[in-house]
Protein backbone atom coordinates (compact mmCIF):
# COMPACT_ATOMS: atom_id res chain seq x y z
CA UNK A 1 0.00 0.00 0.00
CA UNK A 2 0.98 3.33 -0.44
CA UNK A 3 1.74 5.29 2.58
CA UNK A 4 -0.33 8.07 1.45
CA UNK A 5 -2.72 5.70 1.65
CA UNK A 6 -1.97 4.38 5.30
CA UNK A 7 -1.67 7.58 7.00
CA UNK A 8 -5.03 9.13 5.33
CA UNK A 9 -6.25 5.72 6.96
CA UNK A 10 -5.03 6.43 10.20
CA UNK A 11 -5.98 10.09 10.42
CA UNK A 12 -9.29 9.32 9.89
CA UNK A 13 -9.26 6.94 12.78
CA UNK A 14 -7.68 9.00 15.07
CA UNK A 15 -9.81 12.07 13.80
CA UNK A 16 -13.10 10.67 14.74
CA UNK A 17 -15.41 12.29 16.64
CA UNK A 18 -16.11 8.38 18.34
CA UNK A 19 -11.93 8.13 18.87
CA UNK A 20 -12.03 12.04 20.01
CA UNK A 21 -14.70 11.06 22.57
CA UNK A 22 -13.14 8.05 23.82
CA UNK A 23 -9.85 10.12 24.53
CA UNK A 24 -11.90 13.00 26.28
CA UNK A 25 -13.46 9.93 28.62
CA UNK A 26 -10.60 8.38 29.59
CA UNK A 27 -8.70 11.64 30.52
CA UNK A 28 -11.57 12.39 32.59
CA UNK A 29 -11.63 9.51 34.69
CA UNK A 30 -8.02 9.65 35.21
CA UNK A 31 -8.33 13.71 36.57
CA UNK A 32 -11.99 13.00 38.49
CA UNK A 33 -10.23 10.13 40.11
CA UNK A 34 -7.41 12.08 41.28
CA UNK A 35 -9.25 14.74 42.07
CA UNK A 36 -10.05 12.89 45.34
CA UNK A 37 -7.37 11.31 46.18
CA UNK A 38 -5.28 13.10 49.10
CA UNK A 39 -1.93 13.24 47.38
CA UNK A 40 1.17 14.60 49.38
CA UNK A 41 2.73 16.29 46.84
CA UNK A 42 3.04 17.56 43.01
CA UNK A 43 5.36 14.77 42.57
CA UNK A 44 3.12 11.95 44.15
CA UNK A 45 0.56 14.00 41.16
CA UNK A 46 3.11 13.42 38.31
CA UNK A 47 4.17 9.74 39.26
CA UNK A 48 0.45 8.48 40.01
CA UNK A 49 -0.34 10.51 36.56
CA UNK A 50 2.50 8.75 34.75
CA UNK A 51 1.75 5.73 35.89
CA UNK A 52 -1.89 5.50 35.16
CA UNK A 53 -1.12 6.93 31.53
CA UNK A 54 1.21 4.04 30.91
CA UNK A 55 -1.03 0.91 32.23
CA UNK A 56 -3.70 2.19 30.20
CA UNK A 57 -1.58 2.49 27.07
CA UNK A 58 -0.27 -1.15 27.60
CA UNK A 59 -3.31 -2.26 28.51
CA UNK A 60 -5.11 -1.05 25.31
CA UNK A 61 -1.69 -2.35 23.43
CA UNK A 62 -2.41 -5.45 24.74
CA UNK A 63 -5.83 -5.90 24.03
CA UNK A 64 -5.29 -4.33 20.17
CA UNK A 65 -2.53 -6.76 19.77
CA UNK A 66 -4.83 -9.56 20.53
CA UNK A 67 -7.58 -8.15 18.36
CA UNK A 68 -4.85 -7.32 15.60
CA UNK A 69 -3.18 -11.14 15.84
CA UNK A 70 -6.85 -12.24 14.91
CA UNK A 71 -7.46 -10.07 12.10
CA UNK A 72 -4.03 -11.22 10.47
CA UNK A 73 -5.67 -14.78 11.01
CA UNK A 74 -8.45 -13.68 9.10
CA UNK A 75 -7.50 -11.54 5.79
CA UNK A 76 -6.49 -12.65 3.12
CA UNK A 77 -3.76 -9.54 1.40
CA UNK A 78 -3.08 -9.11 -1.80
CA UNK A 79 0.43 -9.00 -2.72
CA UNK A 80 1.30 -7.14 -5.67
CA UNK A 81 3.68 -8.65 -7.90
CA UNK A 82 5.81 -7.55 -10.69
CA UNK A 83 5.99 -10.20 -13.65
CA UNK A 84 8.68 -9.66 -16.04
CA UNK A 85 7.87 -10.61 -19.50
CA UNK A 86 11.11 -12.67 -20.74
Amino acid sequence: METKQINDFINSVMGSNEFKRLQQEVANQMINRMNDFPFESEDDVRLVSARLRDSFYLSVNYQVSKKIISLMGKKKYMKKTTELNV
